[in-house]
């Protein structure tokens, strides 16, 4: 079946237009933007989100990483547009957001689209203007569909200390012709300065399972399983891509977008998150290691964070690299050429794994402060000893195809191949 062309245009703050949105009945395909305002995090503050995210301890030193990080950073509310955020130029990929219509008549909202949660909340007018640096927010009171739920609220708390919380009410909730007329919409009443600083970005999207939904008094389902039943398939595919704007597709698999096979492993659906056993690693050309990794598909996560022996086999093979304790995570120099990254992505007995390789190019998160450190680049790949899991962030799946397919329950599986990567 194919795609046809469904328009969808928005000029929202710093200029953002939205892209092409594709769709037919029973499936959709929603291209990505490029946010022009965003500022990629310190390394600390993404890394201690994370352990928040996760439920995990924060270190004591990455504690303090943050706050020298965060002190650089304006942490006031703002409402005149002018605050700036240290910006971590050159390497880094910009945040790509994906525009969503909610409401009647629609409301189009740019959401950043995360695997690794199961909150759909947004800006809206009910966000203090102190609290609001251009969004584009949702009226709640401007849609004909809108129902406030009575006696709900969520709140969502990170690690390096910022937090959203609200009320919430359900309205319709569509991607293209693919429509929910009840969908759960956590509304901000509240939210931290890190959010505020992101002007283009008005909210986020999570496609976890429903089990990790914040609403209280009662859990409320994800978009994705209220539209399940009315997709082509029971899936939907991530392709994201290295500076470039990537795609989600919803209901059906497209076969041009890799190479190879698509290797598969069964989810735990015991958590949000989509869960699975990875059955190996190997570094550059090197003996493949085989051993059971458990590890987290994340979106939502511009690191990875991975077993202890993995991080440290791959830094020695890079001269000059080691741990800073000021960024906390691997630093090299920015002239180092860094070795691929090879990961066995099933541990199914039923077929052949595709291991999925990760071109060095893509270990990267950013620079670091050249003040005294002429050349320092700040690594995509972190140890993280405290998770006993290892976070798929952004930096492998930008080389990734990766297929999430929601089945009867305890039948869920993910599924990754290997596509061609611009570097």
């Amino acid at each position: 079946m194919r795609v046809s062309s469904l328009v969808l245009v928005l000029f929202g703050a710093g200029g953002l237009a939205f892209s092409p949105v594709g769709s037919s009945p029973g499936r959709i395909s929603l291209g990505q933007v490029a946010n022009p305002n965003f500022k990629k995090p310190p390394l600390a503050v993404a890394v201690a989100k994370l352990y928040r995210k996760y439920n995990k301890t924060i270190p004591e030193g990455l504690a303090n990483a943050v706050k020298r990080h965060s002190a650089k950073l304006p942490m006031n509310r703002m409402s005149n547009g002018t605050g700036t955020a240290a910006a971590i130029p050159g390497l880094d990929d910009v945040e790509y957001l994906t525009p969503i219509s909610i409401g009647s008549p629609p409301q189009i909202l740019p959401l950043d689209i995360d695997t690794g949660s199961s909150d759909l909340w947004v800006f809206s007018t009910m966000t203090p203007k102190s609290m609001v640096n251009g969004q584009t927010l949702y009226n709640p009171n401007a849609s004909t569909t809108a129902k406030f739920m009575n006696g709900s609220s969520w709140w969502i708390f990170y690690g390096d200390g910022s937090d959203g919380r609200g009320s919430v009410y359900t309205d319709v909730v569509s991607f293209g012709n693919l429509s929910f007329p009840k969908q759960a919409v956590q509304v901000a009443e509240e939210v931290s300065a890190s959010f505020t600083r992101d002007s283009s970005n008005s909210g986020l999207l999570g496609l976890g399972f429903s089990i990790g939904n914040t609403i209280l008094p009662e859990a409320q389902p994800t978009f994705f399983d209220n539209i399940n039943s009315s997709l082509e398939l029971p899936v939907f595919t991530a392709d994201l891509m290295h500076h470039a704007p990537g795609t989600y597709n919803f209901g059906y698999i497209d076969h041009t977008a890799y190479t190879g096979n698509i290797s598969y492993s069964p989810v735990d659906e015991s958590h949000s998150w989509w869960m699975f056993n990875m059955s190996g690693f190997a570094i550059g050309n090197e003996t493949f290691h085989k051993v059971q990794l458990k590890s987290i598909a994340d979106t939502g996560s511009s690191v990875m964070m991975m077993d202890t022996r993995l991080v440290k086999m791959y830094w020695a093979q890079v001269a000059g690299a080691k741990f800073s304790t000021d960024w906390w995570g691997y630093v090299y120099p920015c002239n180092a050429t860094l070795p691929d990254l090879v990961l066995g992505t099933n541990t199914s007995h039923t077929q052949r794994d595709q291991p999925l390789r990760i071109p060095g190019a893509l270990m990267e998160y950013g620079y670091a402060d050249t003040k005294g450190q002429p050349g320092v680049c700040i690594g995509g790949l972190q140890d993280g000893p405290q998770f006993n899991l290892n976070i798929i962030g952004d930096t492998a799946l930008k080389a990734a195809f990766v297929v999430h397919e929601k089945g009867p329950v305890g039948n869920s599986r993910i599924g990754f191949a290997n596509k061609r990567v611009r570097l």
